[in-house]
């Protein structure tokens, strides 16, 4: 049962209801504490206008984003693209987060979306590629058809 008891370095929080009673307890290991308090830190510097904050950000976060991204693709190139796509509109937004979820559960809905977006992109315009087709096929017999009766003598009598 090695995995149950926390260690000496974990930091225990216990929530207790008005009538004393525990309601909830988290265990959560010493150096988790800390990389929360670096990213909460990081994403007020970076919500202030800071780069160099939300460059720690992107490198805390981006192979998280990335593998993500590759999951939902399966395509390593598209999910390169999508990645850098993913932390170009958290920069744009991160004034939105409000901190109810963790920065990284925030930008996990963000790469989603972005991913979601652009899948819904390829299938229109690819919609319109398939369309675009037989709108040319249509447009080239009707102008055969057209050519050919011009050539048969519609004669005006």
């Amino acid at each position: 049962m090695r995995g149950v008891f926390p260690s000496k370095q974990s930091r225990r929080a216990i929530r207790t209801r008005s009538d004393g009673r525990v309601h909830s307890i988290s265990i959560q290991p010493a150096g988790e504490a800390d990389k929360t308090d670096d990213t909460a830190n990081l994403v007020r510097r970076s919500q202030a206008g800071d780069t160099a904050a939300y460059e720690g950000l992107y490198r805390a976060h981006v192979d998280r984003v990335y593998a993500l991204c590759l999951r939902l693709t399966g395509d390593r190139e598209r999910a390169a693209e999508l990645t850098q796509d993913v932390f170009v509109r958290a920069w744009k937004r991160i004034g939105t987060f409000r901190g109810e979820a963790t920065f990284g559960t925030w930008l996990h809905r963000v790469a989603f979306n972005v991913v979601r977006e652009s899948q819904r992109s390829d299938a229109r315009h690819r919609a319109r590629l398939v369309e675009g087709v037989d709108l040319d096929a249509e447009v080239a017999r009707t102008s055969s058809a057209s050519t050919e009766d011009r050539r048969g003598g519609w004669t005006r009598g």
